[in-house]
């Protein structure tokens, strides 16, 4: 189970990586479903790619910390054997990495 889980958090990882490249690229033209939607980046296509490069690098570092946390963790014997602190701790880096980034992106484009 310990090994479904932790393919579970590295894929998840790798996933939000692989979303955060082209936001960083500025490759992903303003829209209402992909990237960091609000009424300012929106409302100013300079802000949309200023703002989404940001969040972009904040999620590439997100992403790396999960997969990084569910493979080290592998590594940790009481940690590896004991299903519930391990997902405890990987869900919690999740929330952190995610809520951290989300709260730098929101207060990085109110200054723009």
């Amino acid at each position: 189970m310990i090994l479904f889980c932790a393919l579970m958090f590295v894929l998840s990882g790798l996933l939000v990586t692989l979303l955060s490249v082209p936001l960083i690229r500025r490759q992903v033209p303003p829209n209402g479903l992909y990237g960091f939607r609000t009424e300012k980046t929106l409302g100013n296509e300079s802000v949309w790619y200023q703002a989404n490069e940001y969040a972009g690098k904040r999620l590439l570092l997100t992403g790396i910390a999960w997969i990084a946390v569910a493979l080290l963790m592998l590594l940790v014997p009481f940690l590896r054997d004991n299903f519930l602190w391990y997902v405890g701790v990987n869900t919690i880096t999740t929330l952190v990495g995610t809520f951290t980034a989300l709260f730098a992106s929101v207060a990085y484009s109110e200054k723009l």
